[in-house]
């Protein structure tokens, strides 16, 4: 029996910008496997330069009934995730302010990630409510820094795992199918403690303890509401809207502290945003058909753009194609396919005759495919 859960359906091995489905009819008892390739490129004009990036990404994942009673006789469901690279863990770099940088579409979207959630049907399984936790294990990062005139050189950095909270409702009543979904902002922080040696005095050397640390990741907190309606069972309309808190945003850049240490603040001025997103779906027979249209507008404000920093991000049209075929006995398979474009921005550096001025244009597109096999067990 199909039960509508407020776990987030989603497949970590889905493109960046898929529209998350907090509301989606999960089947318990089915285990999916999935496969994604993204290639993604940013073009800085002026500059005669981009800068691109190619993640593959292998996903699985199981939902099945807890098999005891929980609570007075409450029998939820769990649900567990897992998303890693198909190369393995490989070592990224922290890259410098001045450097040409993605703000998504980075390298370290490759980092393996899990999901745990627990779920509950309630009111004869119209309304469902659930909760659970992301992990993300971020691989080590190579990075160079100079404190003052002492260079200290190329170094690892290293991390440990991170996690955040997502929770989630949902109900399903005549054709309407609401949801709401909550999850909080998402950080890996590379750390590393060295002690510098500093020479005083050609006879005296003093040794200065300090942290160097950059964000390999992050994604920030959100918030959507979607809505459904079906037309019977072969065809249904939805709209959604996610908030996403990008004012405490942490830049990947290198950070150092110590004591009489002073660098510059590299944290860009963000903006909250708001995407919205319209989809659909039909079926006929044993196949299924789904598209998904989400506009994203940049975080990135002008502001943060006109000094030294060179994050790169626009605004961004989003297109998904997805087409699912039944083999029958709850079992299906999936093929995906993402197109992101990126809206065309000028960037004005407010020195014109510093490090990229005047300015560039910047120019982008990013695809995802993908596919997936779900098996009832």
């Amino acid at each position: 029996m199909r039960r509508p859960t407020a776990v987030p359906f989603l497949l970590l091995s889905l493109p960046i910008f898929a529209t998350p489905q907090p509301a989606a009819l999960v089947e318990q008892g089915v285990i999916s496997f999935g496969y994604s390739s993204r290639a993604a490129n940013y073009q800085a004009l002026a500059l005669n330069t981009s800068s691109s990036g190619n993640v593959d990404l292998f996903n699985t994942r199981l939902t099945a009934p807890v098999a005891f009673n929980f609570i007075d006789g409450i029998r939820p469901w769990i649900g567990t995730e897992f998303s890693l690279p198909t190369s393995g863990a490989s070592l990224s770099s922290v890259p410098r302010p001045d450097t040409l940088t993605p703000l998504r579409y980075r390298s370290s979207d490759s980092d393996f990630s899990a999901n745990l959630w627990l779920g509950k049907s309630l009111a004869n399984e119209r309304l469902s409510v659930g909760i659970g936790h992301r992990f993300l294990f971020a691989a080590a990062a190579t990075a160079e820094a100079q404190v003052g005139e002492n260079p200290v050189g190329r170094m690892e950095l290293s991390t440990g795992p991170r996690g955040a909270w997502f929770l989630g409702v949902a109900s399903l009543l005549e054709g309407h199918e609401m949801s709401a979904y909550y999850s909080q902002s998402l950080e890996s922080r590379l750390t590393q403690h060295v002690n510098a040696s500093v020479q005083v005095t050609p006879a005296a050397i003093a040794t200065i303890p300090m942290t160097l640390s950059a964000t390999s990741r992050w994604e920030p907190e959100s918030a959507t509401l979607a809505y459904r309606y079906h037309l019977g069972r072969d065809q249904s309309f939805g709209a959604s809207a996610t908030w996403e808190n990008w004012r405490s945003y942490q830049p990947p850049f290198m950070t150092i502290e110590a004591s009489g240490v002073s660098q510059p603040d590299n944290h860009p001025e963000m903006r909250n945003v708001v995407s919205p997103g319209l989809n659909w779906h039909g079926r006929l027979l044993k196949h299924h058909l789904y598209f998904d249209y989400s506009f994203h507008p940049t975080p990135l404000t002008d502001t943060a753009t006109t000094g030294v920093i060179n994050l790169l991000d626009a605004d961004t049209h989003s297109f998904l194609l997805r087409y699912s075929y039944e083999l029958g006995n709850r079992s299906s398979i999936s093929l995906f396919n993402q197109y992101d474009r990126f809206n065309e921005r000028q960037v004005i550096k407010s020195d014109p005759t510093g490090l990229a001025g005047p300015g560039y244009t910047i120019r982008g597109y990013a695809w995802t495919w993908g596919l997936s096999l779900n098996l009832a067990i």
